[in-house]
């Protein structure tokens, strides 16, 4: 679970693209813990401070589908590649293989020349796997 602050002004927007999220099957929980927070935007150029009226929130959820788990975004990228987490449970069960894993695919098997590629667990036999974009929104 994460908090956040939000600007007031933004969370109506928030809400609707938090549901959009919740009918892609992600499990979303986003509670307000605090409506009455203020944040203190200083503009550089004409160096005046602005108190913006905000709102204190928790947020987590997980996307699952069939039992897999979307667990992080791999960057590829050398000497190590980055991985992205969505859920941050994961932060020290995530493989270190994949840590410098290739471009491929372990779903369909096919290499490709991909900038990111994602990595989903299943918790039911304890498997990861690591997904090109096509075959993870098959």
């Amino acid at each position: 679970m994460s908090i956040f602050t939000i600007p007031k002004y933004k969370l109506e927007e928030l809400e609707v693209r938090i549901e959009k999220i919740r009918k892609k099957g992600v499990d979303v929980v986003f509670n307000i813990i605090d409506d009455n927070v203020f944040h203190v935007y200083r503009d550089q150029s004409t160096y005046t401070t602005f108190n913006i009226p905000c709102v204190e929130a928790e947020v987590s959820g997980q996307y699952i589908i069939n039992g897999w788990i979307f667990v992080a975004t791999i960057e590829h990228s050398t000497p190590e590649n980055i991985i992205r987490l969505a859920d941050y449970s994961f932060e020290k069960r995530v493989p270190e293989r994949y840590r410098t894993a290739p471009r491929d695919c372990e779903h369909c098997h096919i290499r490709r020349d991909r900038n990111d590629t994602y990595l989903v667990y299943n918790e039911d036999d304890d498997t990861w796997k690591q997904v090109g974009r096509t075959c993870l929104k098959n």
